[in-house]
């Protein structure tokens, strides 16, 4: 079985990484070191880390981080306090975005290799001369928030599932991406149950279409409660 159908993937972008980083970088048995969405509590504040890899001496949290989610100001700082906890923790943070493994995933992997190789156990899973192909990647970076692509062996069995990787997210209004992007962080983080407040006439139908597409395997629910507009 392919590493990234091993391992599982809640976006495109934790998909991206398993595809063509983490799988030309490491043989598939590194699996049973790598444990998805990981929850680390430190100081009172609990974070869950993308993949966390665990070796003999090292722990190693890799986060991918898309724009959309990260580049406000306050997400700014909070990334840093964040990453300050994971540090005093006893993490090494090792951080991917978007457009990195799109663009550059030959540096990606030596990247990801030479952290590996800094532990013993897990330097026993590196590949010496890895395989790196070019990612088929849209190079819109929104497209990192749609769902990862369904499983191989599986297969699409609604409308819902073989429509969700062709959202054009581009065409959504600013208002409507500000509040698509704060759905993502408010159920990424946790959230269950949200309340979308627009003016007239701004969009919410056409928003509350996206975000099910975007964040659910079915229609009008999302992954832990549900969204009123």
């Amino acid at each position: 079985m392919a590493l990234y159908d091993a391992l599982s993937a809640e976006s495109f972008l934790e998909y991206a990484f398993l595809r063509w980083i983490l799988a030309p970088a490491t043989r598939p048995e590194v699996a049973g070191r790598v444990k998805p969405q990981y929850e680390v509590t430190w100081a009172g504040h609990t974070y869950r880390i993308d993949y966390a890899i665990v070796g003999q001496h090292r722990s190693i949290a890799v986060e991918l981080d898309g724009f959309t989610f990260h580049g406000s100001r306050s997400a700014f700082s909070y990334d840093r306090l964040r990453q300050n906890d994971l540090h005093a923790a006893g993490w090494l943070v090792v951080r991917f975005s978007y457009d990195m493994i799109r663009l550059e995933p030959a540096r990606c992997v030596a990247q990801l290799q030479s952290v590996l190789n800094q532990d013993p156990l897990l330097a026993a899973y590196v590949i010496p001369k890895p395989l790196i192909e070019q990612p088929l990647m849209d190079p819109d970076p929104l497209f990192a928030l749609t769902p990862a692509p369904r499983r191989t062996r599986e297969i699409v069995s609604s409308y819902f599932d073989s429509v969700r990787n062709k959202l054009h997210l581009q065409t959504l209004r600013q208002c409507q991406m500000e509040a698509f992007a704060a759905l993502g962080n408010y159920f990424r983080a946790g959230g269950t149950n949200a309340a979308c407040v627009m003016s007239v006439g701004a969009g919410k139908t056409v928003l509350g279409v996206v975000t099910c597409l975007a964040f659910t395997r079915c229609r009008g629910a999302l992954p832990h409660g549900r969204i009123l507009l």
